[in-house]
């Protein structure tokens, strides 16, 4: 009857972990009449009773075996563990960590897995909604509800398990603070990328047939539909335009069938092509600007590989998207695109004419967005931060580290 906590489920799991038989004790959590009985139980207590009790069923028991199959693996001893996000991952962190409470577990965090898992949730149909419920809280269903807290609370124990939580932008250290993290232990590294496989070219303007890329998974959280109804705008003005989509199509078929379904019904066919994979270099060779419209992002490292080509950007203000191309409290180079809201195309559209009207802006975005991560972006500086982190969690001075690099080189 009582919520369970961070602790009691360690203490749970503690228990699990020293059972002689791990196979036998899964098979009674998963057939046994005892876990029937206590399913049934909820059912009841969660209020479900007038949904079906197969459902039912089955949803708990796919939730529950995540967390069975995490307290069930075998630990191994280390030195110091590295976590890269929440969610199951980070329940098995969270175990780690009270198996071994001496070893620093340190989380970096993508993108926040929580609201990433949050806004999948959102956007599925559940059995038990009610789409003409007036309530938009009990319309959306218990299941939903019964997810989300889930997830949540597999980030609570990681969060309060780490010994530093990592993020990659400002703006998420504020989001991982919001979901429970101790402020203390919150710091900011940001990703970066191998900028001499990404060579420079400065582009004072656009080409006379201007290519508008977008390069990413063709799936909801990239909310590719907006991108199609701001291109629909731009190609009504500057019909010579073209929007190029590079990305795979196969993770949400249902999405993507949807995608191409609209762009016919937009008239869009002969300005926007679905390229499927792509070798990301040769994509960015022939495009102008590019524009991601994500709902949900951490630092999108396609930004950076675009801004270190001289292209200009149009992004949604999620994640770190904001922070690149604006700049951070230190940074003071100047624009290198356009933030917009979630789900407009019209600004959008309106961020991507304004980038093709205004030469003198789209040239110094080129210029802005190179040095940018030439500054800040560097994969070099990233590894640099990281191995200092291990040397401090492992008690390692530099002498001790070179030597240490120097054994394995031989």
């Amino acid at each position: 009857q009582n919520p369970i906590t961070p602790l009691t489920f360690l203490s749970f799991a503690r228990t699990i972990q020293s059972h002689p038989n791990p196979r036998s004790l899964k098979q009674e959590f998963l057939y046994s009449q005892e876990v029937l009985e206590i399913i049934e139980e909820a059912y009841e207590m969660l209020g479900f009773d007038d949904q079906s009790f197969l459902e039912f069923f089955w949803m708990m028991r796919t939730l529950f075996l995540g967390y069975l199959n995490s307290m069930l693996a075998k630990i191994p001893r280390c030195g110091l563990f590295h976590t890269v996000s929440t969610g199951y991952s980070g329940l098995l962190s969270g175990i780690l960590k009270d198996r071994y409470p001496t070893a620093p577990l340190l989380l970096t965090e993508h993108g926040i897995y929580t609201r990433e898992r949050k806004m999948e949730i959102a956007l599925r149909d559940w059995p038990d909604a009610d789409p003409d419920d007036p309530d938009p809280i009990s319309a959306t269903g218990k299941y939903r509800e019964i997810w989300s807290h889930s997830f949540s609370f597999m980030s609570q124990i990681c969060y309060s398990a780490a010994d530093l939580i990592i993020s990659l932008s400002q703006s998420n250290n504020r989001v991982q603070f919001l979901e429970g993290a101790d402020p203390k232990k919150i710091t900011t590294i940001r990703n970066g990328i191998e900028l001499h496989k990404f060579s420079y070219k400065h582009r004072p303007k656009p080409s006379e047939k201007p290519r508008i890329g977008f390069l990413g998974r063709i799936v909801r959280i990239k909310d590719v539909k907006t991108l199609l109804r701001a291109a629909s705008v731009v190609v009504s003005k500057f019909p010579e335009c073209h929007f190029d989509f590079g990305g795979g199509t196969e993770e949400d078929p249902e999405y993507y069938e949807e995608c191409e379904k609209l762009t016919y019904f937009l008239g869009l066919r002969p300005s926007v092509t679905f390229w499927g994979k792509v070798n990301p270099k040769t994509f960015l060779e022939k495009i102008d600007i590019m524009v991601l419209t994500s709902l949900s992002e951490g630092q999108p490292l396609v930004m950076l590989e675009a801004m270190a080509r001289g292209i200009p950007i149009v992004c949604t203000n999620v994640g770190g998207c904001k922070e690149i191309i604006e700049g951070h409290k230190e940074d003071h180079l100047g624009l290198c695109g356009i933030v917009t809201r979630q789900v407009n195309p019209g600004e959008t559209a309106e961020a991507i004419l304004s980038l093709l009207k205004n030469i003198s802006f789209f040239s110094s975005c080129s210029q802005n967005g190179r040095k940018r991560v030439e500054m800040y972006y560097d994969q070099d500086k990233v590894i640099t931060s990281y191995r200092n982190l291990y040397r401090k969690y492992l008690g390692i001075d530099g002498e001790e580290a070179n030597q240490q690099r120097n054994r394995k080189s031989a």
